[in-house]
């Protein structure tokens, strides 16, 4: 399943340290300007949201955990 991390921080040198220190190994990008965030309606972060491979959205949810339950119960 690919991953895909959208920042919203403000400050890239915080977001750039994070990543390093977090040692994320998909792909991460930042939204300078907040489209994303407004078309979908997100209140706050994290935000996670599943999509199939159609681009619909199967599942949103503000905790990692729950999207592994719904991967594991949903995706195998």
């Amino acid at each position: 399943i690919p991953l895909i991390g959208i920042s919203i921080d403000e400050d890239k040198t915080k977001w750039k340290e994070a990543i390093v220190k977090d040692k994320t190994k998909w792909v991460q990008l930042i939204e300078e300007t907040p489209l994303i965030q407004k078309i979908l309606d997100i209140q706050g972060v994290p935000h996670y949201i599943v999509l199939d491979e159609n681009n619909r959205v199967l599942f949103e949810s503000s905790t990692n955990i729950m999207v592994e339950i719904f991967i594991k119960q949903n995706l195998g």
